[in-house]
């Protein structure tokens, strides 16, 4: 609900009130969506359990954020990682590179380019265009509430995201306007997409298409050897938990 700036993103499910007999919007926690200070340089004393999310993003989701294709940028929190909003400007803003370079501290900056260097993950990408540490962290903010909803404000005008990629665009702050109007985000990676995986599924005739459809769900220590479906994953149809 867009009533008060800043927007501040929430997610609410129907369910019975305190009347069985009458449903209610309740509060839940925003999918995929932690809470920008868990990625706070050591140094600046965070938080909680930001060395818990920042050990996942570095060991567990590099591999799917460096995708060299816009459907498979991908992203696995766990589910007590997220946050109970995703804010769009403010103290609170759902900024991750901002956050993670606060202060001048980049030791997790650095920590997370090592990897990427160690994995090869920048392999392929254009020189002027690197996947980098940066790029990483852009693309976690791209696969937020707050990100997805408004990327110039997060990513800039140019919406990269680093290896030739560009985040699609919304409507100021929307993907569907009140008079019905799409934003180019849906008409030209979101609907497509999940119109390719409907398809997949409604031919039910290729058992490797339709597993390929499915997230793999990382597990401890960087592997992916638990495939789930995207309604177990709390996801959407076309894998990702946000989009």
């Amino acid at each position: 609900m867009h009533m008060e700036d800043p927007w501040d993103m929430r997610e609410m499910h129907v369910g019975s009130g305190l009347n069985a007999k009458s449903p209610a919007f309740l509060p839940a926690t925003v999918k995929n969506n932690p809470p920008a200070y868990m990625l706070y340089p050591i140094s600046q004393q965070n938080p909680g359990m930001g060395q818990f999310f920042r050990d996942q993003l570095v060991w567990n989701n590099l591999p799917t954020l460096s995708a060299k294709e816009l459907k498979s940028v991908q992203m696995f929190i766990s589910p007590e990682l997220n946050g109970l909003e995703s804010t769009l400007a403010g103290d609170k803003k759902n900024d991750y590179f901002s956050a993670a370079v606060s202060g001048g501290d980049l030791t997790f900056v650095d920590l997370m380019q090592s990897q990427i260097d160690s994995q090869g993950l920048n392999a392929g990408c254009p020189e002027a265009d690197p996947f980098d540490a940066e790029a990483a962290l852009r693309r976690a903010n791209a696969l937020s509430c707050a990100g997805c909803h408004a990327p110039k404000d997060f990513l800039g005008e140019d919406r990269s995201i680093g290896c030739g990629l560009t985040w699609p665009d919304s409507i100021g702050q929307s993907h569907v306007t009140e008079e019905g109007e799409l934003s180019p985000a849906l008409q030209e990676v979101f609907l497509p997409r999940r119109a390719e995986v409907l398809q997949t599924f409604l031919q039910a005739c290729d058992l490797e298409a339709i597993l390929g459809d499915l997230q793999q769900n990382p597990q401890g220590g960087g592997g992916f050897d638990k495939l789930v479906s995207p309604r177990d994953a709390g996801a959407t149809l076309g894998g990702s938990q946000s989009h």
